[in-house]
């Protein structure tokens, strides 16, 4: 199995049932109520700063400003009291007995509910990265989850550094090493697929080994978690990197760099996120990023446009712009 890459979930199989016993360190709780958990967040009086990044905007692109929202004042980890109002429990499989409970929650609106903690069968199919070689080829016996308010499944994907993530129980479960793939698809009809368990080959066009020009690097760990119930000295559950300087065009953007260096506090650091699909700049960083680049692009006669797209503030004509196989062409700008 080492060399099986686990794609997208196909089904649950068996009947759900309820968590019966304590092999998982989960909180044992009596059934739910509209209380708010008292295991909350560790206070923080400074609101979080990063930036989180799914390819830099550059010369290069069609759309270049990022804008960074103002902070949430429910951020970066609020008690379950501040929220505008109690978590209530999610609604379960009438086999549940409440014996063990979780917190499902939403990164996108911090919101978090209680639900009973469940055991099921979950079977995924499996690929030698070209093709698809068996519909019900992994199954992951015990797989934990919990039911959900529909409010709070909108783009909500568990895939985090947690114990009980996606990748972490199915990799556990099926010997395979830790660690999943996802193919970010362009189109609002075709999903892009998710590999689990393996670092490839990942084939493309059943002829190019994508896994073979892909550039690592080490991923950090942030000792302070942001989720909406959050437990004292609990690390954070998102990806950070070491990102230490941003080129625009071979030149470097004058920045405060420890903004760029998850202090002890969780402050700082640069995410890796599939929340927003563009990149987001803390605000400091961005103004000297765009200023930087709007002056480069001027030396590269790329045409801004007249009004930007919402939420950008400079946009530039698509016809300036060379494409690539794999997209719009970004070679001035450089993120190490």
């Amino acid at each position: 199995m080492s060399n099986v890459m686990m794609s997208r979930v196909l089904d649950f199989i068996t009947q759900s049932k309820p968590f019966q016993h304590s092999k998982h360190p989960l909180q044992k709780t009596t059934p739910p109520t509209n209380t708010p958990s008292k295991h909350t967040s560790k206070p923080r009086s400074n609101p979080r700063s990063y930036s989180s990044t799914s390819a830099p905007p550059s010369p290069g692109s069609t759309v270049t400003k990022t804008t960074l929202p103002p902070p949430s004042p429910t951020s970066p980890a609020t008690p379950p009291s501040a929220l505008p109002s109690a978590p209530s429990p999610a609604p379960g499989p009438a086999c549940a007995n409440s014996t063990c409970a979780l917190f499902p929650e939403n990164p996108l609106t911090r919101r978090a509910t209680l639900a009973n903690a469940l055991l099921d069968s979950l079977a995924l199919p499996t690929t030698d990265g070209s093709t698809q070689l068996s519909q019900l080829g992994g199954l992951v016996p015990d797989f934990l989850f919990s039911c959900s308010q529909t409010s709070l499944l909108q783009r909500g994907r568990r895939f985090g550094r947690s114990n009980f993530s996606i990748p972490a129980q199915v990799c556990r479960s099926l010997s395979l090493p830790r660690s999943f793939a996802l193919c970010l698809s362009g189109s609002r009809s075709q999903p892009g697929p998710v590999f689990l368990g393996s670092g490839g080959p990942s084939f493309f066009n059943s002829k190019i080994d994508l896994s073979k020009s892909l550039i690592y690097t080490p991923l950090i760990l942030n000792p302070v978690g942001s989720t909406v119930i959050t437990y004292y000295l609990q690390p954070s559950d998102e990806y950070f990197i070491g990102l230490t300087s941003i080129r625009v065009n071979a030149k470097a953007v004058p920045i405060n760099a420890s903004l760029l260096t998850v202090d002890e506090n969780g402050f700082g650091g640069t995410k890796i996120s599939t929340v927003h699909p563009y990149t987001v700049l803390e605000t400091s960083i961005y103004k000297a990023f765009a200023d930087l680049f709007v002056k480069e692009a001027l030396g590269l006669n790329l045409t801004a446009t007249a009004t930007a797209v919402n939420p950008f503030g400079v946009c530039y004509a698509g016809k300036d712009i060379m494409s690539t196989r794999v997209g719009p062409d970004r070679r001035s700008r450089d993120a190490k």
